[in-house]
């Protein structure tokens, strides 16, 4: 298992040529870092729009993520479950009036990625097999949120996505994604920066490691923010 941080040109539109290339180094078991996939300014300005929205709606939690609206809930270490602290955001799009169109909008693109990687064809709207891509934010906050080791089947997605929202040294010290292999382990944190996304083979064991665990707990702008897209 190898990590590798490839800067690709995105100004001309997606590099399917390249990407396609990379999809092989993934399923090899590999690590890759995409760099400045997204600007700073637009990362920063998803999670101010994820912000505003929780300030306007209270936490809920209803059966998994096959609702038709967006929801948040935050989790501290819940029974019967992978040991984590975070906050999450299921969110369903569809309405181009959304208060948080402008996250479609960077999920949608990062759906194009994966499309490319994996040859898949799921959007996130619901197909005829009853498969969609989930968009989701996750906020590891400052003082110890974290995300135990675990691991997914391997089908149907084939190639995880984790695109980062917060800035190394501003938003956050210490803590990321890591992965492990074969007694071999690997630490994203000071690789996976804003607007970067890492891309995993989806049956790889990972965690998140406590972010800034000597800090105050701290919800808000600060932490670890991240924005995936599992096939469900």
């Amino acid at each position: 298992m190898n990590l590798f941080e490839k800067h690709l040109d995105w100004s001309g539109g997606l590099p399917a040529v390249e990407l396609k290339e990379i999809s092989r180094d993934v399923m090899d078991g590999n690590i890759v870092v995409l760099k400045q996939v997204f600007p700073e300014s637009t990362m920063d300005l998803c999670k101010a729009a994820l912000l505003g929205w929780q300030a306007e709606h209270p936490a809920s939690n209803p059966e998994g993520l096959q609702a038709n609206a967006h929801w948040w809930r935050r989790d501290v270490n819940p029974p019967s479950e992978t040991s984590h602290l975070f906050e999450t955001f299921c969110l369903a799009f569809g309405d181009k009036k959304d208060a948080l169109f402008e996250v479609a909008i960077v999920f949608e693109e990062m759906a194009e990625v994966w499309r490319v990687l994996t040859g898949r064809m799921e959007a996130m709207q619901i197909n005829a097999d009853g498969k969609a891509l989930r968009p989701q934010a996750i906020h590891y906050p400052r003082g110890g949120g974290f995300f135990d080791w675990h691991r997914h089947d391997l089908m149907p997605q084939r190639i995880g996505l984790i695109l980062g929202l917060s800035k190394d040294g501003r938003d956050f010290v210490s803590g990321g994604t890591r992965f492990r292999k074969g007694g071999q382990e690997i630490d994203t944190a000071k690789v996976h920066d804003i607007g970067d996304i890492c891309l995993f083979r989806y049956d790889l064991d990972h965690s998140v490691g406590e972010i800034d665990a000597d800090y105050p707990l701290e919800w808000g702008g600060t932490g670890r923010w991240t924005m995936v897209l599992p096939l469900m």
